[in-house]
C-alpha cells in the first residue's frame, strides 16, 4: 500500500513540512475496505499509515500539454510523520526522501493505472489523500522510475568490487531471506541477488510437505550458503515503564539467531530498515542500513566476496 498526496499549488512540496485537508477530502479515491480499516483515524492507524511509503504529486490532467515548460512539476517520494485531527480537517506533517529523484508528470501519467489513480474519474485534478493498495515502489522499480540521487557513485564503487570477485562457475548457490512485512525492500533484494548470480530461498514461498514452521526452516537454511535477513520496523516494544522503539518481528529475530548458529555469523547479513532496534547479543552479524541509493548493495557484495562466495556482481549493476 502506499499514500497519495496531490495538491494544486506548485512548488507546494518543497516550501512546507505539514498540509491540513477538510474531511471531505481525506481518504478520497480509496477503496471501501481500505477507508474502514484506517478510518475512524487511531493510534494505531496512524501508524500503519506511517508506515507506508508516500507519493506526493501535484494536480495534472490526462493530457499534458505539448510545450514540457507548461507541465505540472515533478511528484516525489517520501513519508507521512503523522497525521492529528483537528476542527473539520487533519493536520499532516511529513518528509520528503531527497535520496530519490523527482519523478516527472510523464512517467506518472504513464503508470497512474499500475498505480491505481483514477484518471476517468478526475482524481489526478483534485487536491486530496487517498490510499492505494499499490505496492508503490514495487511499480515504480519495475518501470524503470525509481532513481536515486546517488546511485551513479554506488555504481561505480561495485564495478571497482567486481574485479576482485570471481565469476561464478556450475550450479547457482542459494542464499536463504528472512523478511518481514516490508514487500517491496524483499523484492528488491531478491531480484538482485537472482541477478547477480544467486537462487534466493523464502520460507513462505516453500512447499509445506506437512512440515512445521520448525521443521521447514531446518530443511531449507540447510541448503544455503548465506542468509540475508530483512529487519523492518513492523513491531514496538521495549521495556515497561520507557519509551518503545520499532522492533522487527519476533520471527524474524528468531530466524536471525537460527541461522547464526545454523551458517555462522560470517554467513549472514542483516539489512536494517529504517530505525529499528538491533539484537545486542549476536556479535559477528554485519548489519547493514537499508537505503534507497542502493549503498547497501555496496556492503552486501563485500560480504558475500567475504564469505567466499563467486557471483557477477556487473550483472546486478
Amino acid at each position: 500500500m502506499y499514500n497519495l498526496l496531490v495538491v494544486g499549488s506548485e512548488g507546494y512540496w518543497d516550501e512546507t513540512t505539514e498540509k491540513t485537508l477538510g474531511f471531505d477530502r481525506v481518504l478520497s479515491y480509496t477503496s471501501v475496505r481500505l477507508k474502514s480499516h484506517f478510518l475512524p483515524l487511531s493510534d494505531k492507524t496512524v501508524k500503519d499509515i506511517c508506515g507506508l511509503p508516500t507519493l506526493f504529486a501535484y494536480e495534472f490532467a490526462k493530457r499534458l500539454p505539448k510545450n514540457k515548460e507548461d507541465w505540472t512539476a515533478p511528484a516525489l517520494v517520501g513519508k507521512i510523520l503523522s497525521v492529528k485531527e483537528q476542527k473539520q480537517e487533519v493536520l499532516i506533517t511529513f518528509e520528503i526522501d531527497r535520496t530519490i529523484k523527482p519523478i516527472s508528470v510523464e512517467d506518472i501519467l504513464r503508470v497512474a493505472g499500475e498505480l491505481d489513480i483514477d484518471l476517468p474519474g478526475g482524481e489526478s485534478y483534485r487536491t486530496h489523500w487517498a490510499i492505494k493498495d499499490v505496492d508503490l515502489i514495487d511499480v515504480l522499480r519495475r518501470e524503470d522510475i525509481l532513481k536515486s540521487e546517488t546511485s551513479d557513485k554506488v555504481e561505480d564503487q561495485l564495478r571497482t568490487i567486481a574485479t576482485e570477485i570471481d565469476k561464478p562457475e556450475g550450479e547457482r548457490q542459494k542464499v536463504f531471506i528472512v523478511h518481514g512485512h516490508s514487500d517491496s525492500i524483499r523484492n528488491d533484494i531478491a531480484r538482485w541477488l537472482n541477478k547477480i548470480g544467486f537462487d534466493e530461498l523464502l520460507l513462505d514461498e516453500q512447499p509445506n510437505e506437512g512440515l512445521t514452521i520448525i521443521q521447514k526452516l531446518e530443511r531449507f537454511a540447510a541448503q544455503a550458503a548465506f542468509a540475508v535477513v530483512l529487519m523492518s520496523p513492523d513491531d514496538v516494544g521495549g521495556k515497561v515503564g520507557e519509551q518503545h522503539s520499532f522492533r522487527a518481528r519476533q520471527n524474524v529475530i528468531f530466524e536471525l539467531g537460527y541461522l547464526f548458529a545454523k551458517l555462522g555469523g560470517a554467513k549472514v547479513a542483516a539489512l536494517a530498515e529504517g530505525k529499528v532496534e538491533l539484537p545486542t547479543d549476536l556479535g559477528g552479524v554485519f548489519f547493514i542500513p537499508y537505503d534507497t541509493a542502493g549503498g547497501w548493495k555496496i556492503l552486501l557484495a563485500k560480504e558475500l566476496k567475504a564469505a567466499g562466495l563467486k557471483f557477477d556482481l556487473i550483472a546486478g549493476i
